[in-house]
């Protein structure tokens, strides 16, 4: 076995991914709506920018293969070590893909494709004390995906 730990990430904090989502002006140098001003009628702002998400990284297939258990195993004894995080990622990947086709009311059968598409990241919590020891995260986690997944026919 090799001593090499994987790690997962860019580990985020609640605040920042708060300060990434609802700005009201896009990200410098990047287009968007003319500058907004607050609607003192509806006590709204007529539209919010949500910023883009870092790239993230997983071990989620590696971690399914890697035997913890071996005596020479960097993370034997890891509490967190999950060889079930693919299998995680996997479900859960489908279950926001069926929510989202639901709830946004796309037709599966449109030959002109999906009106919308989701796209996300999943990070490691910083704030969260599984995180505290950077470098030896062989938990199996993270993930970032993309819906509707495949262009499948609705079954019958």
């Amino acid at each position: 076995m090799s001593d090499d730990r994987i790690s997962v990430g860019p580990k985020k904090t609640l605040a920042e991914l708060e300060a990434a989502t609802g700005r009201l002006s896009p990200e410098p140098g990047v287009a968007g709506q003319p500058p907004q001003e607050y609607d003192e009628k509806l006590k709204i702002n007529h539209w919010k920018y949500h910023r883009h998400l870092d790239p993230s990284w997983d071990n989620a297939a590696w971690a399914e293969q890697h035997d913890n258990t071996a005596p020479d195993s960097p993370y034997k004894g890891d509490p967190y070590f999950d060889r079930t995080g693919k299998k995680q990622n996997d479900e859960l990947k489908q279950a926001i893909a069926e929510v989202f086709i639901k709830y946004k009311k796309i037709d599966l059968t449109d030959p002109n494709g999906p009106e919308w598409l989701l796209a996300w990241r999943m990070y490691p919590n910083e704030d969260h004390p599984r995180w505290s020891n950077s470098g030896f995260e062989g938990c199996g986690c993270n993930c970032g995906c993309y819906a509707p997944k495949s262009w499948e026919q609705p079954k019958k």
